[in-house]
């Protein structure tokens, strides 16, 4: 996977390439990877909204698995992070 080897030679710290990892994984049907990796380019870039959109949208995609309960969870965590701020989300 050329995304692995990129995140490797940028030693996990640039937040575009793990955003492609993590959708590479996404489009898989990995989640879980999905998740963590969209999660590691967050925390290197909090203040990126289409980064966090993007966790969020994984999130809800097994919260959606899951159970509604887990559903409102992801969008009450989502809603405390915007803080104010709009953003538009897709599920």
């Amino acid at each position: 996977l050329w995304a692995t080897a990129a995140v490797e030679y940028t030693n996990r710290e640039d937040a575009a390439i793990l955003d492609t990892l993590a959708a590479v994984y996404f489009a898989e049907g990995n989640l879980n990877a999905a998740i963590a990796e969209q999660t590691a380019a967050v925390s290197l870039n909090p203040g990126h909204w289409d980064l966090v959109n993007t966790l969020t949208r994984y999130q809800a995609t097994v919260a959606r698995r899951e159970s509604p309960a887990a559903l409102e969870a992801v969008a009450r965590s989502l809603l405390a992070k915007l803080n104010g701020h709009y953003l538009w989300v897709f599920f």
